[in-house]
């Protein structure tokens, strides 16, 4: 599953077909980005990471591989943190060591 940056799922067209042969890939656009809602107040990487996992939960897929790019290595690192036990790995690409740690609760 890729988690990407702030934008919509469009800016995988190009890269996902390459992987579907031989894996079942999946984009999700962000809470709050491409055409869902919006809140002022922004979201939380563990309100994202909440969000990944009900995706995960509605597809019935069971220990998926998370990509994370930019922004979206930020659910995915709240989500690996919290729920190990739900990923079977996870890579980060163009990711800040301060987005990678940071969570609602802070600092980790």
């Amino acid at each position: 599953m890729f988690l990407q940056r702030c934008f919509s799922k469009s800016l995988l067209d190009d890269f996902a077909p390459k992987l579907t042969p031989t894996l079942h890939v999946y984009g999700i656009t962000r809470r709050g980005f491409g055409e869902s809602g919006f809140s002022p107040e922004g979201y939380g990487a563990d309100r994202l990471g909440d969000d990944v996992l009900a995706v995960l939960d509605s597809l019935k897929l069971i220990k998926p591989v998370l990509v994370g790019h930019s922004l979206g290595g930020e659910e995915l690192s709240s989500l690996a943190t919290r729920h190990p036990d739900r990923v079977a790995g996870s890579f980060t690409s163009k990711q800040g060591i301060p987005t990678l740690l940071r969570t609602e609760k802070g600092l980790r």
